[in-house]
């Protein structure tokens, strides 16, 4: 049974499938706020990110003010990690596209970088609409919190109605807590609004479920992105063709990892959604 860009699966819980963008400056700390809050771990070498990274991980037993059904509800983020770099910006945006929410990080020891946080701000709603965001003050480990001037923050969140929380990648200070935030203002929005799909929305679902399908995201991602680039399917802009293409490679490449009847379910499932459009 559907409902909204949920669906109730067997046992009765209810699983949400959305996509979350995080912003920022670089080197503000994004990418080891994904790998904490992912893997639990802290890696503290750069990386420099070059284009954009996507992680997945789901959130269970997520709570929604006035929902009152006694099924847990569980959400599956696909995070995505965009390069920060000024000048970026045309690559940037086109990959903000299906976005349900985004976390802006600024850090806490660099505070020229909340100088910024109405740019990112701007140049996400300018692709995706006004969506939920929770501001992240990252790297609280380097400062103290009880004496941090947060007027600049505490006026931008209040003027656009985002909450903020300090958090730490490296201690895990509320990480986990910020993102199950979104994931609940995400959840509620969905619930009360009815969310049309867009055809990158069908191809970030169909990234999850046939990353699955094909052994997890480790081992399906590879094998996905060589069926992208055969069907020439354009991720931030793809054709109904390419993704009917993409689909039915994945359906072939899945039976060799899956039994007939799960892929039979995925590829009438995907069909389905594809042939309202």
């Amino acid at each position: 049974m559907k409902n909204k860009f949920g669906t109730f699966k067997e046992n009765k819980n209810l699983l949400f499938k959305t996509k979350i963008c995080l912003l920022g400056e670089a080197s503000v700390g994004k990418t080891c706020l994904i790998s904490r809050f992912v893997e639990d771990k802290f890696d503290d070498k750069y990386i420099k990110t070059i284009g954009t990274k996507i992680s997945f991980k789901e959130i269970t037993n997520l709570s929604v003010d006035n929902y009152t059904d006694e099924k847990k509800i569980n959400m599956n983020f696909m995070v995505w990690d965009v390069i920060g770099q000024k000048g970026f910006e045309p690559i940037i945006s086109k990959y903000f596209k299906g976005s349900h929410g985004g976390l802006l990080v600024v850090d806490a020891s660099r505070p020229k970088t909340m100088d910024h946080m109405r740019h990112w701000r701007d140049l996400f709603y300018e692709i995706v609409g006004e969506v939920p965001i929770v501001v992240f003050i990252n790297k609280s480990d380097l400062i103290d919190v009880e004496d941090y001037h947060t007027e600049k923050i505490e006026k931008f969140c209040e003027e656009f109605n985002f909450p903020y929380l300090f958090t730490s990648a490296k201690t895990g200070e509320n990480v986990e807590l910020g993102f199950k935030k979104l994931a609940e203002i995400v959840l509620s929005i969905s619930l009360k609004t009815k969310v049309k799909k867009s055809l990158v929305n069908v191809v970030d679902e169909l990234i999850v479920d046939f990353s699955d399908a094909l052994g997890g995201f480790d081992h399906g991602m590879p094998i996905i992105n060589e069926q992208f680039k055969k069907a020439k399917v354009g991720i931030t802009n793809p054709t109904k063709e390419q993704v009917l293409l993409l689909l039915e490679n994945l359906v072939n490449i899945s039976k060799e990892f899956q039994e007939p009847k799960k892929v039979k379910f995925l590829e009438n499932k995907y069909r389905k959604i594809l042939n309202s459009f």
